[in-house]
């Protein structure tokens, strides 16, 4: 990441269950000496770029040559890697799996938030224009509309798994 004191290596963390990518600059990171284990201490970069002020610790464990272990914990509305909570093991890749997982865990999510929200503004709109016009179309029943509204959410749905997926890869 290029800051105004020149480039900066930053951690970004995957949560696909939630289809969210959190971006963490590390402060210390240290190897133990049998090399098994990897101590940092990062803060959580804000979507205006702008540093937190909390330090989160995590510890990542090497079990063998391609697994690794670490915890997650609940901060706020993301899982972030920490020292407590739950226990979680990986196998590293030499592909980055966000496009998988983006696939397999968010599409779902971001397509039933999708769906929702422009369900809402729908309903919002006919409920306007009932005041104004009495045939106006119901967009729950017309057929049309539905089909619009799924167009929409796929094409939103694909340009967001393209972005998660993106800002994970970065």
């Amino acid at each position: 990441m290029k800051t105004n004191k020149g480039k900066v290596r930053v951690m970004v963390f995957g949560d696909f269950k939630a289809a969210k990518t959190t971006m963490v600059l590390p402060l210390t990171t240290t190897l133990s000496k049998n090399r098994k284990t990897l101590s940092s201490t990062y803060r959580i970069v804000g979507s205006n770029d702008k540093v937190g002020t909390h330090n989160y610790h995590f510890k990542l464990t090497k079990i063998s040559s391609t697994k690794y272990q670490v915890k997650l914990a609940t901060s706020g509305q993301r899982r972030l890697l920490s020292t407590t909570g739950t226990t979680t093991t990986f196998t590293a890749t030499t592909k980055s799996p966000a496009k998988t997982f983006a696939a397999a865990y968010s599409e779902s999510v971001i397509k039933t938030a999708e769906t929702s929200e422009l369900n809402t503004e729908l309903e919002a709109a006919y409920k306007e224009a009932l005041k104004k016009d009495a045939t106006a179309k119901d967009p729950t029943t017309d057929s049309a509309m539905q089909k619009e509204v799924t167009d929409l959410v796929n094409s939103t749905t694909k340009s967001k798994l393209a972005d998660l997926v993106s800002s994970f890869n970065m």
